[in-house]
């Protein structure tokens, strides 16, 4: 690969990154219903929200290079967002989010630049701030996501495990204040998967 080739694939994969991380950010806020942005309303969310991941899988389609399971794997997940949208008429982003994760977060962590590794966390630390603000007004865990108080871990591990992998995969120093973060809400939420799990990247 030239240094023009390589330096055009940084910055597709700085730009899958950012609506990647945003698309995350904002599905969740949309499917948990989060008070965020009050005044713009939560049907202006999921659009934004829808608007962050197409885009996000448009810019994994350009940097595919004729990778044909990646490009499989996008074309059916287009094909699966638009029908849940228009045939179901509402978007399942908890699933989708997941879906995104399967497809294609391996290969944007796999290949991201080191040094865009912290953008990583943004989502996390989105989270972990809302959660903390939320369990100081209310302390009760079960009021702060939406049905269970398992959301709580459950959103921190998937967020923070690919900023742990890309650090292990690189040798590079890492901050250990994620993990004792994750582990710490996990604990007082008493979710014992998310404790369990917590504690494996704590240590690990």
């Amino acid at each position: 690969m030239s240094l023009k080739e390589e330096s055009i694939y940084i910055s597709i994969g700085s730009i899958s990154l950012f609506f990647f991380v945003l698309y995350c950010v904002f599905a969740i806020t949309a499917q948990q219903a989060i008070p965020f942005f009050g005044l713009t309303g939560f049907e202006a969310i999921k659009l934004v929200s829808y608007f962050f991941g197409f885009s996000y899988v448009v810019v994994e389609l350009v940097s595919i290079n004729r990778n044909i399971t990646y490009l499989i794997a996008a074309i059916i997940f287009i094909f699966a967002l638009l029908s849940s949208l228009l045939i179901q008429h509402e978007l399942f982003l908890g699933q989708f989010l997941s879906l995104l994760f399967s497809v294609f977060a391996a290969k944007l962590i796999n290949e991201i630049n080191p040094t865009n590794v912290k953008y990583l966390l943004i989502p996390f630390w989105v989270y972990a701030f809302f959660i903390i603000f939320s369990l100081i007004e209310n302390p009760n865990p079960n009021e702060v996501f939406v049905n269970s108080r398992n959301w709580i871990s459950y959103y921190l591990i998937i967020f923070v495990i690919p900023y742990y992998f890309v650090k292990f995969k690189h040798n590079d120093d890492f901050s250990i204040i994620p993990s004792l973060l994750t582990f710490l809400l996990s604990v007082y939420s008493f979710g014992r998967s998310g404790i369990a799990a917590s504690l494996f990247i704590l240590l690990g």
